[in-house]
């Protein structure tokens, strides 16, 4: 799958404004913010707000592309217990681009748990499963993300920019790319999926 630059991409486009915009503005001590379980204890408190502010700071840092040191400020902000799905699809999108796909499957679901509807979360998803050569669940992340973008219009502005009509499109296209590899000769895949894991690489 050559979409892995796009699909980012797409992300950025759409999120950079708002997502920045929003680190920009949300007050980092507004109580409005913090899970009520986490009010009653002044320690935990405390540990949420710097969880949250260093995911602040690790957000800016993957939209600079320093995807490594974004991946140790959302590490720290997670042992803090700041724990929403979109911390969880950042760390997912870090270390995806740093190769260690099985790690981000498992960041992909957490977020996909908490944030269910998020349409882009699967297309993702779909990509390390690519990667790792898990063909059948790779095209049902693909036919969840069309159901999905079908009402989600979230991402449609990105996709736009990059000269797509929608996300839809985008998540469709690659999901008739899927089904067409998945007739191929199995030994050729197999040649193909050993190729990949190759570059994949575990976090000890």
């Amino acid at each position: 799958m050559s979409l892995i630059k796009t699909l980012l991409n797409l992300l950025k486009s759409e999120e950079t404004d708002s997502l920045r915009a929003r680190s920009q503005e949300e007050p980092i001590s507004s109580p409005d913010s913090v899970p009520s379980d986490v009010t009653q204890d002044a320690e935990a408190n405390r540990a949420w707000m710097e969880g949250y502010a260093t995911y602040k700071r690790g957000k800016g840092l993957f939209f600079e592309g320093k995807e490594q040191e974004a991946l140790d400020c959302f590490d720290k902000a997670i042992e803090c217990g700041f724990s929403d799905g979109e911390i969880f699809a950042f760390r997912a999108m870090c270390l995806q681009k740093l190769t260690f796909c099985f790690d981000a499957i498992e960041d992909y679901n957490r977020a996909i748990a908490i944030e269910p509807e998020d349409c882009n979360l699967y297309f993702m998803r779909s990509i390390c499963l690519w990667t790792v050569g898990d063909e059948q669940a790779q095209i049902r992340d693909l036919e969840e993300a069309v159901r999905l973008a079908r009402h989600n219009k979230a991402y449609d502005l990105g996709a736009k920019k990059m000269g797509w009509d929608s996300a839809h499109e985008i998540y469709d296209f690659e999901l008739k790319q899927a089904r067409i590899e998945s007739k191929r000769a199995p030994e050729f895949k197999e040649d193909l999926i050993r190729r990949r894991l190759v570059r994949v690489k575990r976090r000890t």
